[in-house]
């Protein structure tokens, strides 16, 4: 049983706090369980489909967060696996690019460089739909990408609302490193997943409202 009142909010918080470390935890875990490079693909899809399960109050203690995470991981391995790569490729192409421009003193390649720095935040963004979406909507592997192009543009508040929680992620970790890597993934995922989570479910409401007014 909870306590109520400031008793209450203070064990929620300390309850919120000991999740996400459980979450990274896992997520870690799992990580190299895959060894690395072949773990952070399934393992972000499992991070991303628990923190949406808890949203939706449908999750129970750890042990079953724990199976549910591992029942996820396996399920998504090979295309967790295919996107986490896609998305790497991309990653090393642009930092490839970026490298070899950056150092060369024609005005071309510093105005490549400055296109492929917009590019990479623009990149970050969509990755931020990209998981959210795999995990709510069913799609063709490559729709995840061209529908998370598509929220990006389309869709300016929870745009703005998601770089702001990357920035603010991203600022908190290299000021509290190496103490960040306890919550960082975790915290990160859960803040893009609560946002584009209230966006989806928002938005389902109006199409199956739009749904229902047209066959009445």
């Amino acid at each position: 049983m909870k306590p109520n009142g400031s008793l209450g909010k203070v064990y929620g918080g300390i309850e919120f706090i000991y999740q996400l470390l459980y979450l990274n935890i896992l997520w870690f875990s799992f990580m190299v369980i895959g060894l690395g490079l072949f773990g952070i693909g399934p393992s972000t899809i499992a991070l991303y489909a628990t923190i949406r399960k808890t949203l939706m109050n449908k999750m129970g203690d750890d042990r079953f967060t724990f199976t549910f995470y591992f029942r996820t991981y396996k399920e998504n391995f090979v295309r967790g696996n295919v996107l986490a790569i896609f998305i790497m490729l991309f990653g090393y192409i642009l930092l490839v690019n970026y490298r070899y421009a950056s150092i060369q003193p024609e005005l071309i390649f510093q105005i490549i460089s400055g296109a492929t720095i917009v590019i990479a935040v623009l990149a970050c963004i969509i990755i931020s739909y990209i998981f959210p979406l795999y995990v709510h909507y069913e799609l063709r592997m490559y729709e995840y990408v061209t529908k998370a192009i598509t929220l990006m543009m389309g869709n300016l508040v929870p745009t703005l609302l998601n770089a702001f929680w990357i920035v603010i992620i991203g600022y908190l970790s290299y000021r509290l490193y190496p103490f960040s890597l306890l919550l960082a993934v975790s915290g990160l995922a859960y803040g893009i997943m609560g946002i584009t989570y209230s966006f989806f479910t928002m938005n389902d409401r109006m199409v199956e409202e739009e749904r229902k007014n047209k066959t009445s």
